[in-house]
């Protein structure tokens, strides 16, 4: 007659796996500072108007909303930034402009018509 099997647990697999934890919580731990945690930029508020309200508004090749949005305004990092205005039916508008911390700019975007 055969003995049932038991399980086994060696106390070497137990102490491996409490390393393997501990390691990956001192990964996790020891990783790049949280956004909340990281040092905010001086921030300046820029204000779009148009006459395109659905053309899209990018900072710094970031999408940041539309003219229609942004009359309401958006707050954007100091210091130069490219701003483009796009629309698939107008050319773009390109503009660079250089914000001062806590500076309120208003843009005021012209589009100019695609040709047939």
């Amino acid at each position: 007659m055969s003995r049932p099997r038991t399980a086994f647990f060696s106390p070497l697999a137990g102490v491996a796996g409490l390393v393997a934890l501990l390691g990956l919580t001192a990964l996790v731990a020891c990783g790049p500072p949280s956004p909340a945690t990281a040092p905010e930029a001086p921030q300046a508020g820029l204000f779009v108007a148009g006459d395109v309200p659905d053309a899209s508004v990018w900072v710094d090749g970031r999408y940041v909303g539309s003219v229609e949005q942004l009359e309401e305004g958006v707050s954007v990092a100091a210091g130069a930034r490219r701003i483009e205005v796009r629309h698939d039916d107008y050319h773009t508008f390109y503009e660079r402009l250089e914000l001062k911390p806590g500076e309120r700019r208003r843009l005021r975007v012209h589009l100019a018509p695609e040709l047939p």
